[in-house]
């Protein structure tokens, strides 16, 4: 069981650095987002009715789209928009 969760964080993570913008790669770290996905999914199993590993694949990448797009709109509010920070240096 172990190594099946593994084997899955590292390509959730790998999928979520690959839907977070460039712009908020110092703000997010893909666990963070990997984490948010894992808890939800975990709040929601009961609703999961595939029968195979790759509908269980497809069910998280769902979700941790849905945590991407959290993420994006938290930080796309006007008051927070990490796009408009100017560094201090």
């Amino acid at each position: 069981m172990g190594e099946l969760f593994m084997g899955l964080w590292r390509l959730l993570k790998k999928m979520a650095g690959a839907r977070l913008p460039r712009f908020l790669r110092s703000k997010v770290d893909n666990s963070d987002v990997v984490q948010q996905a894992l808890a939800r999914a975990i709040r929601s199993f009961q609703q999961f009715q595939g029968m195979s590993e790759g509908e269980l694949i497809e069910w998280f990448r769902t979700i941790l789209d849905n945590i991407s797009s959290d993420f994006i709109r938290f930080w796309h509010a006007q008051k927070r928009d990490a796009r408009l920070e100017v560094p201090l240096v």
